[in-house]
């Protein structure tokens, strides 16, 4: 699989060669700029590829009902819609769709925000409101998610993970960039590591913990060992 950018002259993916199991929580760390979020882009259809493949259950990207948590939350949620209306929106909003919603608000935990505009809410309370809508539809297959922790306090994070770690225990397809070493173990089956551009894998690092992760995890020296050799093959590319 490969993707060029500005026309042609620069090669942002090369050679990306990848199988994800039905099921799986898979995170992806590398450095800035080297293609995270274009991975992403191309897996949603929102990109198309230069060369290669993509095939999703064996149906093409476009076939397939992606669940996204985007970046920029600011530019996901729409401003003039409330929380709930934002959520619905991803079924169309409707009597039925704005009851899931709030059933949804309810089950995350952010239902005292339901009237709340955008421009109302922390970081962390708009992460988990595009992640509401993400899981909203009962038909999404794969869910995607780009660096759904970025910016957070430490009690937003903490919701954040555990609503992420809700769709790896129900073994929902799920893929997530990240640049945070400890939530990327925390949360995954798998870590695809990839390279300065143009990128390549260059370590598919397996997260042999538990299935069912917790908090404490984090102290374990399992837990230790794999973060620690993430830090490693993140810090050569720095050097």
């Amino acid at each position: 699989m490969g993707k060029n950018g500005l026309g042609n002259a620069i090669t942002i993916l090369d050679a990306i060669s990848l199988t994800i199991k039905k099921g799986e929580f898979i995170a992806i760390l590398g450095p800035n700029g080297c293609g995270k979020s274009t991975l992403l882009k191309l897996l949603m259809d929102l990109e198309k590829l230069e060369e290669g493949s993509i095939s999703i259950f064996g149906k093409t990207p476009k076939e397939v009902v992606i669940g996204y948590g985007p970046q920029q939350t600011t530019e996901a949620l729409f401003p003039w819609f409330t929380v709930t209306e934002n959520v619905a929106f991803a079924k169309s909003i409707s009597m039925l769709s704005m009851k899931q919603a709030l059933n949804k608000l309810k089950e995350i935990g952010i239902f005292h925000y339901a009237q709340a505009y955008p421009y109302q809410l922390s970081g962390g309370i708009k992460q988990l409101t595009t992640i509401a809508r993400a899981t909203l539809n009962e038909s999404t297959e794969v869910f995607v998610f780009d660096e759904p922790l970025s910016g957070l306090d430490y009690q937003n994070r903490l919701m954040v993970e555990r609503e992420l770690s809700k769709l790896r225990n129900k073994h929902y397809t799920t893929l997530m960039v990240s640049h945070d070493i400890d939530s990327a173990v925390l949360l995954s089956d798998k870590i695809i590591i990839l390279s300065e551009k143009p990128s390549s894998i260059r370590a598919i690092i397996p997260v042999n913990l538990p299935k069912e992760r917790t908090y404490e995890m984090r102290f374990s020296p399992a837990f230790n060992r794999i973060s620690s050799q993430l830090h490693e093959l993140l810090k050569a590319d720095a050097l």
